[in-house]
């Protein structure tokens, strides 16, 4: 598990992960070093599990963003005046998003 962590630390040492960290006030700067570094694996494998767990949540919604605006532009190329995606798909994206959510 060592190892992994160590090899996480070195994709992430001159990422800025360190200092979104420290800007986010989650952790002080040499906590947030010492996770690069994998000094102490418990609390490591936990920031690097907040972490990831964030990126997912933000890509899941810049997608449902995506789709939304997708969506959009199909009706307007259509020529429908409606200025909401049809209800049908707007209860798709929220089923989507939620089962993601567990």
């Amino acid at each position: 598990m060592l190892f992994y962590l160590q090899v996480l630390g070195d994709w992430l040492e001159d990422s800025g992960w360190t200092s979104a960290l420290v800007q986010a006030n989650i952790a002080s700067t040499g906590t947030a070093d010492s996770f690069v570094k994998a000094s102490h694996v418990t609390k490591t494998r936990h920031a690097h599990q907040v972490t990831a767990a964030s990126l997912h949540t933000l890509l899941q919604k810049a997608y449902s963003e995506y789709i939304n605006a997708a969506e959009m532009e199909v009706l307007r190329v259509l020529g429908h005046s409606n200025a909401r995606a049809p209800a049908r798909t707007t209860k798709i994206c929220r089923a989507r998003n939620s089962k993601n959510d567990r």
